[in-house]
């Protein structure tokens, strides 16, 4: 927002040297991101929060200055406006989205004889600065003492021609097929039904807090006019304007929380502009909404403030400094009942927004530092060892860590193919985000993971390795906050080349085999038993190319996956001849307690191994074979390894052959007979479940 420091001058006072001056904004939570002489004056850019709709003006800006300073604020003159209470011929709201809303006559006089001199007209110039040096351009009298009065105090209002208006005003939703010709439109256009509009009998007037439409709009030839004064509920107009894609001021203003005591003082400044400036005459003034101040009062324990804030701050001078910012306070020594001002019934909830509020009228930079006392310093956790260690072994390989957002758009699960019925369609959704970049909670990370390689490969950077802990969000009614339940998770992604040892070295291609590795040295580094096996049953495995992808396993239970990330999903990301690598973790399964390191004194014998080789066929995997393998072993089988993989050329039923290497216990009791024996048990075992489909090699 532009602002003309001369105009806030009018407002309150403020150190006469330029720099002092935005130095006390910044420091007061206003920045200043430049500042500009113009002819109109000083001009300075200013940052605003986001969830203040009171700073959008010179009126709420001064009161941050007043908060620091002391200073008295200044309101540019209102006529006073004795509002009646509006009849239902006149004004009827039929919505509770609509808080206050009044109407205001106001008729330009045609006999202007008392304002001139020797027919020269003598009435002062609307003071059209503020708004020429916020880049709004002068259009009609009525139109720039409203945008004035938007600037000043923070209330929009529109002017409607009263010529066309039929009947009542009414405050309503609008009706499935109603069209509108909203302002600087080409055209009539639908407006979405449930959205908020001010009509009358027989059409729409504009839609509520966003944008009035053409066929009530003022002209040069409009005589009589009704000035519109609301407050709005702040969800209905965000909802309206990005509809209708609208981001005006007034939506601005309103979508952020507006003051439901404005309205009429807003109406008597355009009032008061128009009749002192542009020889109109206010006629009567209505006024009608079911909305009453809510008092909402909280206490605030003045001990507790105090250690919250860092500093000795006296009861009574929290209440002078509270009260500079609009609250009224009735104080004692132990505890403030605090009662919240209309302006800020939006933002302000709970006790730690008033420590807020002192911190900003002492001033951050005046705040003294303080560190909490610590008696002794605590040895890291657990999980804090964990984290430190696979950052470690991570970083040695030259990952990066990243962090992205726990949200992502609808349109993501289009870009990974996930449609209605997939397992993945459902997520937490939030409601009226601000952003529809930021509509549902995250279920996965791989989306964004390609996100954040396809930015990469945008500006050039092909070899790229990443990892983040996050943390995804699964919908569930069942949880115990009735909505979802929370995952952690460790993940890695890969593409392009490692850099060789040595110069001109391209180095090898990052693959699934690169990721086992990675997993082989957290597996020493943390020293938990994970294993690699089947990928079947994870939510992500369809997401991998299906022979170049593997489980990640725990006991039990299947804790990951990894593998080269499928080729149509890499397209939906707009990734051309890449085949990046990816790797998701449960980060529960590495706080896993280490397991206990034990000495075994080696066996005096060499181990019993035998191999046998299967050729099997697509449709089964190695693991079920191990598996089977392992059912019919005796007790002194010591492990089943899978040694070699072949993919058999032009093999119609496309199987590999799979070499698995059987280890036993050398006891002294196994003799070679016994070992034959047990492994063609094994065998049969595997031809009694499997039949011709797997078939041994020679």
């Amino acid at each position: 927002m532009k602002i003309l420091l001369e105009h806030l001058r009018t407002f309150i006072d403020l150190p006469e040297r330029t720099h002092d001056a935005r130095e006390l904004l910044d420091d007061a939570g206003i920045e200043v991101k430049t500042s500009e002489t113009t002819d109109l004056g000083t001009v300075f850019n200013v940052e605003l929060l986001a969830n203040r709709g009171d700073h959008y003006c010179y009126e709420g800006i001064a009161r941050e200055a007043s908060g620091r300073t002391g200073g008295a604020l200044r309101r540019p003159k209102v006529r006073r406006l004795d509002a009646q209470p509006a009849t239902a011929d006149r004004v009827r709201i039929d919505t509770p989205l609509c808080l206050v809303y009044t109407v205001t006559e106001l008729e330009r006089r045609a006999d202007v004889s008392s304002a001139t001199v020797g027919g020269r007209d003598v009435r002062p110039p609307l003071p059209l600065a503020p708004m020429l040096a916020a880049d709004m351009h002068s259009t009609l009298a009525p139109v720039d003492a409203s945008n004035l009065t938007n600037l000043e105090l923070g209330q929009p209002t529109h002017a409607f021609d009263a010529g066309t208006i039929d009947g009542p005003i009414i405050v309503r939703l609008s009706r499935k097929g109603e069209r509108a010709w909203l302002l600087f439109t080409p055209e009539p256009i639908e407006i979405p039904e449930g959205t908020m509009v001010i009509a009358d009998e027989s059409k729409i007037l504009g839609i509520a807090g966003v944008i009035g439409c053409t066929d009530s709009g003022i002209t040069d030839q409009t005589t009589r006019i009704l000035l519109e004064s609301a407050c709005f509920d702040p969800v209905a107009v965000r909802i309206a304007s990005r509809a209708l894609n609208q981001p005006t001021d007034a939506a601005a203003r309103f979508m952020r929380g507006g003051d439901p005591t404005l309205p009429l003082i807003g109406a008597g400044r355009v009032a008061q502009l128009l009749e002192e400036h542009c020889g109109y005459r206010v006629g009567n003034a209505y006024t009608a909404g079911a909305w009453r101040d809510p008092q909402r009062t909280i206490d605030v324990d003045v001990a507790r403030t105090q250690h919250f804030i860092g500093a000795p701050m006296p009861w009574s001078e929290m209440t002078s400094r509270l009260t500079r910012y609009g609250f009224a306070v009735e104080p004692s020594p132990t505890t403030l009942r605090v009662i919240v001002p209309p302006h800020r019934l939006w933002d302000v909830h709970f006790e730690a927004d008033f420590a807020e509020e002192l911190l900003k009228s002492v001033g951050y930079n005046a705040t003294a530092i303080t560190l909490p006392h610590v008696e002794m310093g605590s040895l890291p956790s657990h999980a804090e060892d964990v984290i430190a260690q696979t950052s470690e072994v991570l970083v040695a390989e030259g990952f990066y860590e990243i962090f992205t957002d726990s949200f992502y758009s609808r349109r993501t699960r289009e870009r990974l193919g996930i449609a209605v019925g997939d397992p993945l369609w459902e997520h937490v959704e939030t409601q009226n985000s601000i952003e529809k970049d930021y509509s549902l909670l995250r279920n996965n990370t791989l989306a964004q993971a390609l996100d954040a390689l396809a930015t990469n490969l945008n500006f050039k950077t092909g070899n790229v390795k990443m990892y983040e802990w996050a943390r995804i969000f699964v919908a569930d009614r069942s949880a115990s906050n009735g909505v979802c339940t929370e995952h952690p998770i460790l993940w890695l992604l890969a593409n392009g080349r490692d850099r060789g040892p040595f110069w001109g070295d391209r180095g090898r291609a990052a693959d699934a085999i690169y990721l086992k590795g990675i997993l082989e040295q957290l597996r020493l580094a943390l020293r938990i038993d994970l294993w690699i096996g089947a990928s079947e049953g994870h939510r992500l495995a369809r997401f991998f190319h299906p022979g170049r992808r593997a489980g990640i396993h725990l006991d039990q239970k299947l804790v990951g996956i990894f593998g080269e990330v499928h080729p149509s999903v890499v397209a939906g990301f707009g990734i051309k001849r890449q085949r990046p690598v990816y790797l998701e973790l449960d980060t529960n399964a590495l706080f896993t307690p280490p397991a206990e390191r034990t000495y075994m004194e080696p066996p005096s014998r060499q181990p019993i191994v035998r191999n046998v080789a299967y050729a099997v066929p697509a449709g089964i995997t190695a693991a079920e074979v191990a598996n089977t393998l392992r059912e019919a072993a005796p007790q002194f089988l010591r492990e089943i390894r899978i040694v070699d993989l072949y993919e058999m050329p032009n093999d119609a039923n496309r199987a590999r052959a799979i070499t698995y290497e059987i280890e036993y216990l050398p006891e002294e009791a196994v003799t070679g007979e016994t070992i034959n024996a047990a492994t063609e048990a094994m065998m049969a075992a595997v031809t009694a479940r499997f039949g011709e489909r797997v078939s041994l090699r020679a």
